[in-house]
Formats: structure tokens, C-alpha cells, sequence
């Protein structure tokens, strides 16, 4: 005769396993919304320009004197090198879309290999 505890062992083990690719499932699921939302907020795109415009030989800062563009950015020159991939895409589209993908990715896999 089984041991009574052990004796719903696997139908607990299936069950977690169950709820877990449920709970999966459903966090891809509200990742994608955000990366689809996200292509509508007005900031992704400005936040993305400072890459664009490396890419087209302007500088992120400008200094006393100089000309360029004033970018929104005060930051130190990780992010805008970090999103250049995102940049190089050909539509605008397409670059506020892979940046928000490169996002999501740092972001949920931070401190585990991509």
C-alpha cells in the first residue's frame, strides 16, 4: 500500500508545472502588449535619436560654441550606444519597435546570459 502522503505527489507536481506555463504564458503575453503599446508612447522615439544621430555623425553633447542638434538626453553615452542595433534599422518603425525588444530583453534578463 502507498504511503499516504506521497500518494497525490504527482498529480501536485503536474499541477505546479501546469500553473507555471500558465503563469508564462500569460507574462509573454503582457510582455508583447507593452512592446505593442510601447510603439505608440511618444517618448520611445526621442529617447531612440540620440542613436540615430550617431550613427549620422552628431555628437551627443554640444559644447559652447558648436552646432548641432539638442537631444533630450543628460545622461552619460551608454543607453544611445547600447540602442545603435535599434537605429540602424531603415524606418523609424521598425527602430522604436527593435528598441523596445532590445528593452524588454535587458530588462528581464538582466544578470542572466541573453
Amino acid at each position: 500500500m502507498s504511503d499516504p502522503k506521497t500518494a497525490h505527489a504527482p498529480r501536485r507536481a503536474s499541477a505546479a508545472a501546469t500553473l507555471v506555463a500558465a503563469c508564462a504564458v500569460l507574462a509573454g503575453a503582457l510582455v508583447a502588449c507593452e512592446i505593442a503599446a510601447g510603439l505608440f508612447r511618444p517618448w520611445n522615439d526621442a529617447r531612440l535619436a540620440p542613436a540615430a544621430g550617431l550613427l549620422h555623425g552628431y555628437g551627443l553633447y554640444v559644447g559652447p560654441g558648436e552646432t548641432g542638434p539638442l537631444w533630450s538626453w543628460i545622461y552619460g553615452p551608454v543607453g544611445p550606444f547600447a540602442y545603435l542595433p535599434a537605429a540602424w534599422l531603415p524606418t523609424p518603425a521598425t527602430a522604436v519597435a527593435a528598441g523596445l525588444v532590445w528593452t524588454a530583453a535587458l530588462v528581464l534578463g538582466s544578470g542572466r546570459a541573453l
